[in-house]
């Protein structure tokens, strides 16, 4: 427990510190950086309400700086309303509905307040404080330096079979708790995460941060630095031995290489070069692969690997068959947190089996809230997605390149969510909305205004345009305020 008071207060007296001599803004970087670095074991467990984690500790010491602003004469940030707002608020009521017929209101009332205001605070602080282009970019640098940390650790854990969790009390939570049973990682690396899939998610969304960053960069010693935490990253990924943030880093190759020509392609071929002389250097690598990809589609009694692929695909139609037992089911679900009491159960390669967790999130989302529920959250999350996609093809290059990375992100989120119940679980869901937010508040940045008649600008590719990049006029309502 010392350490973890330790680690908390040194994370929390640093961003305050920051927070005071440079503003709000110069804080946020930080924010996310100890977000994603900070496991979620390190918390302090108060009987009978909540824990008290890094995440929360630090959202509420944002909370504090954003309501009290200490630098009045900071920059003004570019959004005049808060986009998405109305999607949340519907969000919001439909979660309050659902929770009122819950099956379990005190797990369902906790999980809200964690869910949904943590998320929505986090992103309403960070889309109304960003002001400029440099801090989505310190924002980002920050995110990557976490992940690379992380990765420091995943290699030791890789290597030696230490972990950093093991400094931490152990605690399985809720579900497995009720179960008495215990999740392990399947043989793969977590680092500071709860899971190998979780971790293996989050260097998927490293990756491609990391690869746009590089591209970008312009001195030597970022370039190094970049390349480093590149390779090791795609070490740890291959570690987790976890399929979903594989086919999620692949996923975000393809959409890369389709829509980015030019370096990224080239830096892109490089690591096809280096996977392919590891494959051929190290024939052990290329066997775990392919032994892993049998075992996948091979379902039956005593291969996980087969059974877990089978698992998701009888979880969805048992998932609609539970909620089919009642309209109103259907409409508002079964209250948030709810899975493990319904006690489902299913049939697996001839066995009769109890299905112990939601391995996806949009299957979690729906049976919590209804399929009501899921359309307003599926909307709210696909939104920032359109609205990055959006500003991708509108603006010049190669500004347009960010909004196109953090569309990629967030598409390959969105696809692991489908394997595992990601979305509020551990550090993923924090990382999620800092992006949503860097990616809306980017496109306001970025976003072309009108000239005065008679003024133009021009570029040595396109000639000379009516229009240049800046905030927009936020007072007519658009998309990005849905």
């Amino acid at each position: 427990m010392a350490l973890i008071i330790v680690i908390l207060s040194v994370a929390i007296l640093i961003l305050a510190a920051i927070a005071l001599v440079g503003g709000l803004e110069q804080a946020l970087p930080f924010a996310a950086f100890a977000c994603l670095l900070i496991p979620a074991a390190c918390k302090i467990p108060i009987p009978g309400l909540f824990d008290v984690t890094g995440q929360r500790l630090i959202l509420v010491t944002l909370l504090v700086f954003f309501i009290f602003r200490m630098s009045p004469d900071s920059k003004a940030s570019p959004v005049q309303r808060v986009p998405l707002a109305l999607l949340m608020v519907a969000n919001v009521a439909w979660s309050l509905v659902s929770t009122a017929n819950s099956i379990v209101p005190l797990m369902s009332i906790k999980k809200l307040l964690a869910e949904v205001l943590e998320y929505y605070c986090l992103y309403i602080i960070y889309v109304k404080t960003i002001s400029s282009v440099q801090t989505i970019y310190r924002i980002l640098y920050a995110m990557v330096s976490a992940i690379f940390v992380c990765s420091i650790f995943g290699f030791f854990e890789a290597y030696t079979n230490w972990s950093v969790l093991s400094l931490f009390p152990i605690g399985e939570g809720r579900i497995a708790a009720t179960l008495g049973v215990s999740f392990g990682h399947g043989g793969g690396i977590s680092a500071t995460f709860p899971h190998r899939i979780l971790y293996g998610a989050a260097l998927a969304v490293g990756i491609t941060l990391a690869m746009h960053l590089f591209k970008v960069a312009e001195s030597r010693r970022k370039r190094v630095f970049l390349w480093v935490a590149i390779l090791l990253m795609f070490l740890n990924i291959y570690k987790t031995v976890s399929r979903g943030p594989w086919l999620g880093i692949i996923l975000a190759f393809i959409l890369l290489f389709l829509f980015e020509p030019g370096k990224m392609r080239k830096y892109q071929m490089v690591i096809a070069a280096l996977a392919l002389a590891v494959l051929i250097i190290r024939p052990g690598v290329l066997e775990t692969i392919r032994d892993l990809y049998g075992e996948t589609f091979d379902v039956r009694w005593g291969n996980p690997k087969g059974l877990s692929t089978e698992y998701r695909f009888e979880l969805r139609r048992i998932a609609q068959a539970t909620l089919a037992r009642d309209f109103r089911r259907e409409l508002w679900g079964y209250g948030m947190e709810s899975f493990v009491d319904l006690n489902l159960e299913g049939e697996l390669a001839g066995h009769r089996m109890p299905f112990l967790s939601c391995d996806s999130a949009w299957i979690e989302l729906m049976l919590e809230t209804g399929y009501v529920g899921l359309l307003l959250i599926a909307c709210l999350l696909l939104m920032p997605a359109f609205l990055a996609w959006r500003d991708f093809r509108r603006l010049p290059s190669p500004d347009r390149y960010l909004s196109l990375t953090l569309f990629v992100t967030m598409t390959i989120y969105y696809f692991m969510m489908l394997g595992v119940a990601m979305y509020a679980w551990g550090q993923e869901g924090y990382m999620l909305w800092i992006l949503i937010a860097a990616s809306i508040v980017y496109g306001r940045l970025k976003r072309p205004v009108a000239l005065p008649a008679g003024v133009m600008t021009g570029t040595p590719e396109n000639g000379p345009p009516l229009v240049k990049a800046g905030p927009a006029n936020s007072k007519s309502l658009s998309w990005g305020q849905v």
